[in-house]
């Protein structure tokens, strides 16, 4: 959370983590076995806004327990992505004339080079996706990409990002999610126990148990059918940036090597199409 320090009038970056009410304080959570997530810090101030993206090297210090800035994480982060929204209209097939009231909108990334503002270039930077396959492609390559098929380039990196982060487990864990999350039963990942919080971590044999959750509001999901020639019917999901703490019950924690980076949705086709990627830290139970 970025809080605003009323004493030094500076923001800062305040870690949120799993711990019990006192004795005079209770919620109604839907579990009693649920535990509220709260700031660990005695920092009085309000919220502020910052950096939404954040530099994956950060990310995965914060994850470890290390300390950032404010000022660094916006500096290396972004905010929002750009967004590129075009209008359509729907097309008669017989007269090929536009039709009578078929006005629609679609909006994706678009991650072209950006010119600079009062018109001094173009930025020095620019947004894309990394993909890690199996597959033999060709640097400095031309392919379509997306559901448009954007002519879009691949470049090979050097760098390992999908590299396994040094972290010593524990009893417990935290599952931040990367991408959003489509479950069976809304909020609650669909390999946990509904009544005991209880289930096995999908890609080990870890049990675990859920302690708490921090997540925003049900994110949307909807497409195309291809197959149909229509639109898929809209799902809810939670959204990316969600953070699940688990206690470990039993189990090997070197497990977790392989669970790292993968998919955590129920439906193996929602796993496939990338929704529930996570990653994985060590948190202290209690």
């Amino acid at each position: 959370m970025y809080l605003k320090n009323k004493e030094t009038d500076k923001t800062e970056l305040v870690r949120l983590a799993p711990q019990a009410f006192d004795s005079d304080t209770a919620a109604d959570f839907p579990h009693a076995d649920l535990l509220p997530v709260q700031i660990q810090s005695t920092i009085k101030g309000k919220p502020q806004s910052g950096a939404t993206y954040w530099d994956l090297a950060d990310l995965l210090a914060w994850q470890n327990g290390g300390k950032l800035t404010h000022e660094d994480v916006n500096k290396r982060g972004a905010q929002s992505l750009p967004i590129e929204a075009r209008t359509h209209v729907g097309i008669d097939r017989k007269t090929l004339a536009a039709e009578d009231g078929r006005l629609f909108q679609t909006a994706a990334y678009d991650f072209a080079e950006s010119a600079r503002k009062h018109h001094q270039g173009w930025e020095s930077h620019r947004y894309g996706f990394v993909i890690r396959t199996a597959a033999d492609l060709q640097d400095n390559s031309v392919v379509r990409f997306g559901g448009e098929g954007r002519l879009s380039r691949l470049n090979k990196i050097s760098d390992d990002v999908f590299k396994q982060p040094e972290y010593a487990y524990t009893n417990g864990l935290t599952l931040t999610l990367l991408t959003p999350a489509l479950f069976e039963k809304g909020w609650l990942p669909g390999w946990l126990d509904s009544q005991t919080l209880i289930g096995t971590l999908p890609h080990t044999n870890l049990q675990i148990k859920l302690r708490a959750t921090a997540i925003d509001r049900w994110l949307p999901v909807s497409g195309w059918d291809l197959q149909q020639h229509a639109p898929k019917a809209m799902r809810k999901a939670v959204s990316a940036g969600a953070v699940y703490w688990f206690e470990i019950q039993s189990g090997n924690t070197a497990e977790l090597a392989q669970a790292q980076w993968q998919a955590f949705s129920d439906n193996e086709q929602d796993r496939r199409d990338g929704f529930g990627i996570g990653l994985i830290a060590p948190w202290q139970s209690i």
